[in-house]
């Protein structure tokens, strides 16, 4: 049943991938695991682990058949799960929440102590207002599984690095066997690339682990087999494509009329980026025969 073993929804029934808490350490086996919600059409939900590598392949709004991702776009009507394009003039406004603040529980979109416990950052746009949970906006980051493990540790690309420079208008980065040659693909490299030389970026990557930490030692978290909600700011972005449900329509919010809210569970960023040295990224690996290049 792919990545989720304990699949237990009737043979080809579509069920909505609907929400997703933080990783936690599996006692038996020591390995990192998280839990996805899925939600039948009735709106019976139904919680699932899965391994924490395998965190990047998931995608919450969508329709699943047989543990596996089902990409026809009009089963999502079913669930009333829509998809909006956005483009953002300037910087919109962000607040970072809790779902309990953020989410209007009347309405049964999400229950559960520990679902509502996870962060998510309201942002305000024209009329709209959106809710980001944090894991989305991070699964959207992550571009591949060694960046799902890197988020959740200090120095991550320094670790992975045997060294880096730039001369003229090329990034040469020199990868040790600390990261598998066969994962060195062009989102993988791009995000350690801009993690190096974006400082915005690399800021806003570094705050998911320093959070992490004060969060287990302000609220006394004695294991690390409990969730610990991760907290991330919204990056700069031009544009967003977002897949979710529009759940509440008509409030102010300080003397503004917004027209409706929506609860995001996928999203695509148009991440704005400062101007880097460089144009392409020629790529080193002990394992690799060649260079690789890619332009950036």
């Amino acid at each position: 049943m792919g990545i989720y073993k304990d699949w237990s929804f009737q043979p080809g029934e579509g069920v909505a991938f609907w929400w997703r808490r933080s990783p936690r350490l599996d006692p038996v086996n020591r390995s990192w695991i998280a839990t996805a919600i899925f939600r039948r059409l009735s709106g019976e939900c139904q919680e699932i682990d899965f391994p924490w590598r395998e965190f990047w392949r998931t995608r919450q709004g969508w329709i699943y058949r047989d543990g596996r991702i089902n990409t026809w776009l009009q089963d999502l009507t079913q669930f009333r799960i829509e998809r909006r394009k956005i483009k953002l003039a300037e910087a919109p406004k962000t607040i970072l929440l809790s779902a309990q603040e953020a989410l209007d529980t009347n309405h049964n979109l999400i229950q559960g102590a520990k679902n509502l416990s996870e962060f998510c950052i309201e942002l305000r746009v024209d009329q709209l207002v959106l809710v980001i949970p944090v894991l989305v906006l991070i699964r959207s980051l992550t571009p591949s599984r060694h960046l799902a493990f890197g988020i959740l540790e200090p120095n991550y690309p320094e670790r992975i690095m045997t060294g880096w420079e730039v001369e003229k208008d090329t990034l040469y980065l020199n990868f040790s066997d600390e990261v598998p040659h066969s994962s060195l693909t062009k989102p993988f490299v791009k995000t350690i690339a801009e993690l190096l030389y974006d400082t915005l970026f690399r800021r806003i990557w570094d705050s998911v682990y320093r959070n992490r930490i004060l969060d287990r030692a302000n609220h006394h978290f004695l294991s690390w087999g409990v969730e610990i909600p991760l907290k991330m700011e919204f990056p700069e972005c031009s544009a967003l494509v977002v897949q979710g449900v529009r759940y509440r329509s008509v409030e102010f919010i300080d003397e503004l009329i917004y027209t409706e809210r929506f609860l995001v569970q996928d999203i695509l960023l148009q991440r704005k980026t400062v101007s880097l040295p460089f144009m392409q990224i020629e790529v080193r690996h002990p394992k690799l025969n060649s260079v690789r290049i890619y332009k950036y």
